[in-house]
């Protein structure tokens, strides 16, 4: 799996290094994360790579949400800022998936839960993801570093509330170790 750092669609060693992957061991199922922005620009070459799961980090079900959590997204060139940057990443990051999907991928989509920024929206993510047909949502705790270090992360009662929540729509993934890396691990796979 390529989880980055950073995003790996950005960056072309990782698709340098997924095709010669493939190549050398066309059995392996490799897993790649992203955080979607670049997803369906780069969902062709994804494909050729081999690849058959991802995992998405979608933070916010819509641009309002999403500019209290970014600060700037860089998306084709420009750097975008402020809502403007917010309607860029949520807009590819939704298109994306649906693209994704649409090709037969099995997406995982990890939500990373912050208490006072996006604790309110989080269904409603589950609920389009639930809408679109994705796989498993993975609700997680927030880990206060870099612009959000002054952010507290949720309780376990929040995590599991929320959790319980987005079941509704999307069957959720439990088993998350609290790591930084997305990984794709789907519980039918397992022995």
């Amino acid at each position: 799996g390529v989880a980055g750092p950073g995003e790996p669609l950005a960056n072309e060693a990782t698709f340098d290094t997924l095709t010669a992957v493939h190549h050398a061991y066309p059995h392996l199922r490799p897993c790649l994360s992203t955080n979607g922005l670049l997803l369906e620009d780069s969902l062709p070459r994804i494909i050729r790579m081999g690849v058959r799961t991802l995992t998405v980090t979608v933070n916010a079900p819509d641009a309002d949400v999403a500019e209290r959590i970014y600060e700037w997204v860089r998306y084709k060139g420009p750097v975008h800022r402020g809502a403007d940057a917010a309607t860029v990443l949520v807009e590819r990051q939704w298109a994306g998936i649906r693209a994704a999907l649409a090709a037969g991928l099995a997406i995982k989509v990890n939500t990373v839960l912050i208490p006072g920024l996006n604790d309110s929206a989080v269904e409603r993510i589950a609920r389009r993801l639930g809408e679109l047909g994705v796989a498993l949502m993975n609700v997680m705790p927030l880990i206060p570093a870099g612009h959000m270090r002054d952010r507290r992360p949720p309780t376990c009662e929040e995590l599991e509330q929320v959790r319980a929540a987005c079941e509704r729509f999307v069957p959720q993934f439990r088993r998350c170790e609290h790591c930084r890396a997305d990984i794709v691990r789907f519980p039918a796979e397992e022995g």
